[in-house]
């Protein structure tokens, strides 16, 4: 019998211990405004099927209701299983790292949420679960624009959803992605950035072109650093000085805060 209750009292201190580091903020990067929670805005956020790990950036002022929240979709290589697997995310071309280095030029209004898979692809295999989590989000703060931001194989799933519809989504941003094969086409989509490296193959590229109404984005025009944004669906492209791994680096961008502050305005 005694075995019996310790053994539970055990299991019960157990149980909280791992439900308070969940709860809980963890320093993921050395700074106090980068932290893993289970809610935005003072509301839980629930991720349904297997949780994901995220860290959320939001201004030192916490108590500034957001207007943007932007969602980013990590590409394959940056996975983990464990809490501390979010540093993975602050050491690599990630919104994390880009806020450590105190070089992200987020306004006082906009948060990113920045979840982590638990294996390559993942996002992509369980988009029931991200559809989810995007609903949550949606739900917790009904008058933010919401963004579904992705890199690689992140994006691949961004494109993915963009292709099926979601009405809680306001734009997207492509970053260095391919195209899903059972992706349905994405016709002038509005509210569309498609982000490159120039060392992108110009072919990479053409499979965004139906996003555009005049312009094909693999010419050769538009294949070194340039932008330009088409008024009638508020699309626009980006091809940077940088590689596909380092494309992310939009986010230092002045021109991805001026697609965005567009964005708004429509």
């Amino acid at each position: 019998m005694k075995k019996t209750i310790l053994k539970r009292f055990i299991t019960l201190l157990s149980c909280i211990f791992i439900f308070s580091l969940i709860i809980s903020p963890v320093n993921a990067t050395g700074s106090d405004r980068i932290s893993l929670h289970s809610s935005v805005t003072g509301t839980d956020i629930y991720f349904y099927g297997k949780p994901w790990n995220h860290a959320m950036i939001y201004p030192e002022d916490m108590s500034i209701k957001p207007n943007v929240i932007i969602i980013y979709l990590h590409g394959d290589g940056n996975n983990g299983k464990e809490i501390e697997d979010l540093v993975i995310l602050a050491n690599i071309h990630h919104p994390l790292r880009y806020h450590r280095e105190d070089i992200l030029p987020q306004p006082d209004d906009t948060i990113f949420i920045c979840p982590q898979t638990h294996s390559d692809g993942e996002f992509l295999t369980k988009l029931d679960e991200l559809e989810a989590m995007i609903s949550a989000i949606s739900e917790s703060s009904p008058d933010a624009k919401i963004i579904l931001a992705g890199h690689e194989s992140g994006a691949t799933a961004a494109y993915q959803i963009a292709s099926e519809g979601n009405k809680n989504i306001d734009g997207y941003v492509f970053i260095s992605s391919n195209k899903p094969k059972k992706a349905k086409d994405l016709e002038f989509l509005a509210n569309a950035l498609v982000v490159y490296g120039a060392e992108d193959n110009n072919n990479h590229r053409a499979i965004f072109k139906n996003l555009f109404w005049e312009h094909d984005i693999a010419d050769s025009t538009y294949t070194t650093e340039c932008s330009f944004i088409e008024e009638l669906s508020n699309n626009a492209y980006f091809v940077g000085p940088w590689n596909p791994y380092n494309a992310p680096r939009i986010f230092l961008e002045d021109f991805f805060w001026e697609w965005l502050n567009n964005l708004n305005n429509t």
